[in-house]
């Protein structure tokens, strides 16, 4: 599975916007991504620059490449609205899966007193991008709902597991719990990796929150697959935090005397 990942920046604000892959090998997604990143320019104003164009293997994020994209700048008509201003989508799969999708870089002329609103031309480039999504075989990952959910007798302060049956668990395999709460009546909200398999029925977690205990939860090995999408359609106008752009220094947290 590929992770692709496109870079832009407004000025000295930046967000990434990433898409998954099916494959083994970063350089085959490069030339579908950079088509991609082309129709996504559409609906940008020129003030918005793609920067970089970087795919990694999600099952080994040390084996990735980086590349400049051939075409780097927005080519909408009019100018930008604020930097932070972004469009939500719903990528829908044929099986119903969804995603909600983000994007910034939003034209002034696209959004009215916070209202999405398209001129012909951005809904023409919009359609545009979204078809460039599944003809370069970009998916949205859902979990794999396939897999079974499994009754969790315990699991002690220590992280040590006990299940009722032995649901084939292994070493290195990421546990999603469902409807399970520790003692002190807290959700377990995180995602759990299984450190070591005693037996089929007896297992020790990393990083299980120290000194809490769990009873009668379930349990269900989290995979993940991947849908193209077979529409995008437009939700709401909103507004979404933006960050540094690609390659910046991380700067200092602002702190007040005391």
């Amino acid at each position: 599975m590929l992770k692709c990942t496109a870079f832009f920046t407004i000025g000295i604000q930046g967000w990434t916007e990433t898409w998954f892959r099916d494959g083994t090998n970063p350089d085959s997604a490069m030339v579908p991504l950079q088509n991609l990143v082309t129709a996504r320019l559409r609906m940008c104003p020129a003030t918005v620059a793609v920067t970089a164009l970087r795919v990694s293997v999600v099952e080994n994020p040390a084996v990735f490449v980086i590349r400049r994209p051939s075409s780097s700048l927005g080519t909408y008509a009019t100018t930008r609205d604020v930097t932070n201003l972004a469009i939500f989508w719903q990528a829908v799969t044929s099986t119903f899966g969804r995603r909600q999708v983000v994007t910034r870089g939003t034209p002034d002329d696209c959004v009215s007193s916070g209202v999405y609103v398209a001129t012909a031309g951005f809904a023409t480039a919009a359609q545009d991008w979204a078809t460039a999504v599944g003809i370069n075989s970009f998916a949205i990952r859902l979990t794999d709902r396939t897999q079974p959910l499994f009754d969790v007798q315990t699991i002690d302060a220590t992280g040590a597991m006990i299940t009722y049956l032995d649901p084939g668990w292994d070493r290195g395999d990421k546990l999603k719990f469902f409807r399970g709460k520790t003692t002190d009546g807290k959700p377990i909200k995180s995602t759990i990796k299984i450190a070591t398999r005693t037996d089929g029925t007896h297992y020790q977690l990393v990083a299980w929150p120290a000194g809490r205990a769990a009873f009668n939860v379930r349990a269900r090995k989290l995979l993940y697959v991947l849908q193209i999408p077979t529409t995008i359609v437009n939700a709401v106008a909103g507004t979404r935090k933006t960050g540094r752009p690609f390659g910046m220094r991380a700067g200092r947290r602002k702190t007040t005397a005391a």
